[in-house]
């Protein structure tokens, strides 16, 4: 069984698509190039991130003091 593919713009059908595509270039020109337009979205509002405050720098101390948790 063969396929048969029906022109989506009138009742001709093919036998292959290149023939449908030259009938749809010939006889439907401008169809297949119709551009959709949408209607933009409604644009949603996100709340503002806070980055996180950063963190007071180490305090030095010596290694015998880290290790022994001296002040």
């Amino acid at each position: 069984m063969t396929d048969v593919l029906q022109c989506p713009y009138c009742d001709l059908r093919f036998t292959s698509r290149s023939e449908l595509e030259q009938h749809k270039a010939f006889d439907h020109p401008g169809k297949d190039d119709e551009v959709v337009v949408e209607e933009p979205a409604a644009e949603v509002s996100q709340p503002a991130i806070q980055e996180p405050e950063a963190a007071p720098p180490p305090e030095r101390r010596g290694l015998l003091s880290r290790l022994f948790g001296r002040s």
